[in-house]
């Protein structure tokens, strides 16, 4: 008997290696025809559940915009909805490291946010973020800065680049570098709340942290933090000695904090 439970449990891992190959060919398949139809001028782009039109030119590589076009939906959502409760209607929200705009899209259009401040100093990628807000008429409500944000002005170099994962391109201050990087708190936003702060930095996040201090002492906001396991101990340090705490943490290097 144990032999046949075996057999049918070795049949049964089969059967879904299967299913995921066949479902693997048919998105390539896909993938292949609508890649043959882009130019630069009309790259691949996706119709999502909820309506919107997000551009994809980074297919078939980047491991975001990959699913959206599998899911036609969300990057994450179950994870995006568990914040819905920070983001009550007419609330304000930074996103840091907005990538192609998929948070900044959901709480504009699915919580209602009156007013998302993006941040992505990518050029390439900045580039598909304005064209995706501009695709879906969001310009009243998603503001996007082509910058890094950190502790200090000055210049900053891409280091780390993965063409498999666009969301995973780190930055490191250089001062012979292309890119811009300023404190949040040197930036004249004119905010008059702030309900969820998003940092996705790859690395960076504590001088992000360090150059928003005095934002996030007037504000308060609840903060979903991205920080892998080098950087991580000393983010939270930071955070509880800023008047925060560890309130979830909802796996793979995603946590929320709350002021206390």
């Amino acid at each position: 008997m144990k032999a046949i439970a075996r057999l049918c449990n070795s049949i049964a891992k089969r059967s879904a290696l299967v299913r995921d190959l066949e479902a693997e060919i048919a998105l390539n398949r896909q993938l292949i025809l609508r890649l043959q139809d882009a130019t630069d001028y009309d790259p691949v782009s996706v119709i999502l559940k909820s309506g919107l039109k997000v551009f994809l030119p980074n297919l078939p590589r980047d491991l975001i915009q990959r699913t959206m076009f599998r899911t036609c939906d969300f990057y994450e959502r179950e994870l995006l909805e568990a914040m819905d409760p920070l983001v009550p209607e007419g609330s304000t929200v930074i996103d840091i490291g907005a990538n192609i705009g998929n948070h900044s899209l959901y709480w504009a259009t699915q919580a209602k946010a009156a007013r998302v401040i993006a941040f992505e100093p990518v050029a390439g990628i900045y580039g598909t973020l304005i064209g995706n807000i501009e695709a879906n008429g969001l310009d009243e409500i998603i503001e996007a800065y082509p910058f890094a944000l950190g502790d200090k002005g000055g210049r900053g170099a891409i280091y780390a680049y993965d063409p498999s994962n666009l969301g995973g391109t780190a930055i490191r201050s250089d001062q012979q570098g292309d890119l811009i990087i300023t404190p949040l708190d040197d930036m004249d936003l004119g905010l008059e709340r702030l309900d969820l702060m998003k940092i996705d930095v790859e690395g960076f996040e504590l001088a992000v942290l360090k150059g928003a201090a005095t934002t996030l002492k007037r504000f308060r906001p609840a903060l979903f933090v991205e920080s892998f396991e080098g950087e991580f101990a000393m983010v939270k340090q930071h955070l509880q000695d800023s008047g925060y705490r560890l309130f979830k943490d909802f796996g793979c290097n995603n946590y929320l904090f709350k002021a206390v």
